[in-house]
């Protein structure tokens, strides 16, 4: 048995079904002029069951809300890009330090190889020349008093203006030439003999005191000689000459307050220039 509608002729098979068909169904409400609808209240979609209107709103997300979230997702993919680019720019930054760093390493690592080799090869000499040293300084003449006095009158002007290198090239060249050796230059240990006996004088102390004392009158001399000199030049000279002259006489004057024989840094200076020579 069928049931047919009144209104739009469609069929049925069971009673219910037509009855539902023509409750719900929009084309059959719209011949029956009982057409209804019902509007979502948030995208206000139509729909023409109420249960289905239920079903819908469930679901459903406003046109503000979808709006609201389009808009939300797109303030986060331009923050995601933005972070993408600064991330990408600390990186570009953090791999040019490492490079850097890198490089940096390298350089050091290459003067520590360097700087390495260098104490060795100091260190290869100073055995070297220590052996040596030890062999030949029972040779030696004996440093005396006299033969540094002797000595003193090679001393020029030219040598005291050069202050502890002068001193010390003078001192190769003449009063201790032959007569002192430089055992360990690291420590600054000369050795020379005195009554036939080896004297190692650590850092040179005691021969450096021996040696101005051997020297102090002739430095004054050719220091007083040398101002005698200048003063002799001040007449009938310019301002700027005088003023050039002036300034030389500073030096001297400078050169002759100074006690060689009590200034430490003086005697310091000029072990360290003299093992140089040595």
């Amino acid at each position: 048995m069928s049931y047919i509608c009144e209104f739009c002729n469609s069929e049925f098979s069971a009673k219910f079904n037509l009855t539902y068909h023509q409750k719900t169904a929009k084309y059959c409400l719209k011949l029956q002029g009982k057409e209804r609808s019902y509007k979502c209240k948030k995208c206000n979609k139509e729909l023409c069951d109420k249960r289905h209107l239920d079903t819908h709103e469930q679901k459903c997300i406003s046109q503000e809300g979808r709006k609201h979230t389009i808009t939300l997702f797109r303030e986060k993919e331009q923050e995601l890009k933005e972070f993408k680019i600064d991330t990408d720019k600390q990186i570009i930054i953090l791999q040019h330090q490492l490079k850097s760093s890198n490089d940096t390493i390298t350089l050091l690592r290459e003067q520590i190889s360097e700087l390495q080799s260098r104490l060795e090869n100091v260190a290869v000499q100073g055995v070297k020349k220590s052996t040596t040293t030890t062999n030949n300084i029972v040779n030696i003449e004996n440093l005396t008093d006299e033969w540094l006095k002797t000595s003193s009158k090679n001393l020029t002007l030219d040598h005291i203006q050069r202050g502890p290198q002068g001193y010390a090239e003078f001192a190769s060249q003449h009063s201790l030439k032959d007569r002192v050796k430089c055992v360990d230059f690291a420590r600054r240990i000369l050795q020379y003999k005195e009554d036939d006996a080896i004297i190692r004088d650590k850092k040179g102390k005691k021969l450096s005191k021996k040696f101005f004392q051997s020297i102090e009158s002739q430095n004054k001399e050719l220091v007083r000689e040398a101002m005698d000199k200048i003063t002799e030049e001040m007449d009938d000279k310019t301002p700027e000459e005088l003023d050039r002259i002036m300034e030389k006489m500073t030096k001297f004057l400078d050169m002759n307050s100074t006690d060689i024989v009590e200034n430490q840094e003086l005697k310091d200076s000029f072990v360290k220039e003299l093992c140089e020579l040595l």
